[in-house]
């Protein structure tokens, strides 16, 4: 009725690309008109759903289950400070999207923390486990690349992280976590 079937495969991948200041928002041509926000802007991790989903099967789960894992997976840990301290003006803090986008990840952070506190209340914290898994850039590189474009050093960085100690050590975590459960 509204033209649906004439949305592009390759349009609908745009428009899960949105942020604030850097990738604008997307408008469908509908009545009334919706917009699309990528869905990482408010849950960048998929916990809200699957907390969600845990609470909805809660009883499910403690019938049929031993407990629930958690994988996370992160580019960077949480401590990482990206702004510098400097007071800085009105205008300043609007016209930084960068500053922006990283506020919205403290505030992501927050809500990640309510929504495992909500996990640990609906499972017990007995019956449930985080495994985590944060990427940790070689000395060659010290930073974690954050671009549409990573170079092929950035590339092989990524893929030789999986050989990290602490990947290792997540890796054989969850291993263990999936044998007894």
């Amino acid at each position: 009725q509204q033209g649906a079937r004439n949305l592009r495969f390759t349009t609908a991948l745009r428009m899960n690309a949105t942020y604030p200041y850097i990738l604008p928002n997307v408008t469908l041509p509908t009545q009334p008109p919706v917009e699309v926000l990528d869905a990482g802007f408010r849950d960048n991790f998929g916990l809200k759903s699957a907390t969600r989903f845990v609470h909805v099967f809660r009883d499910w789960i403690q019938e049929n289950t031993s407990g629930v894992v958690i994988v996370i997976v992160r580019a960077f840990g949480r401590s990482r400070n990206f702004g510098s301290d400097e007071k800085k003006g009105v205008l300043d803090g609007i016209f930084n999207p960068l500053e922006i986008a990283f506020k919205v990840m403290s505030l992501q952070d927050y809500e990640h923390d309510n929504n495992l506190g909500f996990l640990y209340d609906l499972v017990g914290i007995e019956n449930l486990e985080i495994v985590r898994f944060t990427y940790h850039p070689s000395e060659q590189l010290k930073d974690s690349p954050i671009s549409f474009y990573i170079t092929e050093r950035e590339r092989q960085d990524i893929l030789h992280a999986i050989h990290q100690p602490s990947a290792q050590a997540s890796f054989q975590r969850l291993q263990d976590l999936l044998k007894t459960k």
